[in-house]
């Protein structure tokens, strides 16, 4: 995978409206501390993490399969220590 079609991809992904906000609420109406312990929002960084470690097993550059594979390892992390401490 080019390092053009890498960014194009993540791009999209994260662009995604669908993803970034539960129906109820629009992207500017909430705070950080609602992101980061909303279960919607956990659940869609963890998922984006699986995404981007699976992404990563595409790209052919190893400098870019390891910033994925990193991305992808520090949002599943992420996801799962703010639920830990959410619950």
């Amino acid at each position: 995978m080019t390092p053009t079609r890498f960014f194009a991809c993540t791009t999209a992904i994260l662009a995604s409206p669908g993803l970034l906000a539960h129906p109820g609420h629009s992207l500017s109406e909430e705070s950080w501390g609602h992101w980061l312990t909303s279960p919607d929002h956990l659940l869609v960084l963890g998922l984006l993490g699986i995404a981007f470690v699976v992404l990563a097993r595409l790209i052919a550059e190893p400098r870019l399969r390891k910033a994925a594979r990193f991305a992808g390892a520090a949002m599943i992390v992420a996801a799962l220590a703010i639920w830990g401490f959410a619950a």
